[in-house]
Parts: C-alpha cells; structure tokens; sequence
C-alpha cells in the first residue's frame, strides 16, 4: 500500500511541475528595443549579455524571408545587429524584433 501511496505521490507532483509550462501564454507587449539596447550595452554582465544575445537570436529565428548567406555565421550576424543596437536612438515601445529584422533586411536583403 506503501507503493501506492508514493507512485500517487510522485505522479502529482510531476503533474504539479508541468502544469506552469502548460499555461504559459505569449506576452502581449512586444520587447521594447530600448530595453534590448540596455541589456546589449551590459558587456561586464554575463547575464545581460545572454539575454541579448539571446533575444537577437529568437527575433531572427521567427524572421521572414531569411536571406543571410549560408557563409556569414550566427555570431556575425548578431554582432552586426548588436553594433547598430547600440548606436540607435528609439522611441521607448519600439519594437526589438521589428529593429532586428531591419538590420538584416538591410545587410543582406533578399533579391
């Protein structure tokens, strides 16, 4: 009976554990490229600069009409993106990923 109770147990609390990752929804407001910026800027923070990094990679990953030649690395690409982040002035809601896709369309646009 032991058993039982322990097997019950454990199926709940994965149950439990799953249901958060279930329920997650998109974000309404869309990341703000001034906030984007800030994190890029951040070169001494490890954390900040995963955060940017990573955000310029999952902007780029659901990006239409990828024409970046097969040659030019991931790592290339971002810094671009970062360097023109950095050098931007933006309004304080301006879209992040609508940024990136500019830097890309415009660096290597599809012809």
């Amino acid at each position: 009976m032991k058993d039982a109770y322990l097997i019950v147990a454990s199926t709940v609390c994965i149950v439990l554990m799953t249901v958060s990752v279930a329920i997650a929804q998109r974000i309404d407001e869309p990341l703000a490229a001034y906030w984007l910026q800030f994190a890029c800027s951040q070169d001494a923070n490890q954390s900040a600069s995963g955060y940017c990094q990573g955000a310029i990679e999952a902007s780029y990953s659901v990006m239409e009409g990828w024409c970046v030649p097969k040659d030019v690395t991931p790592a290339e690409v971002k810094r671009i993106v970062v360097d023109e982040l950095l050098s931007a002035s933006f309004s304080p809601l301006e879209p992040a990923a609508e940024f990136i896709w500019g830097v890309i369309d415009s660096n290597w646009p599809c012809r």
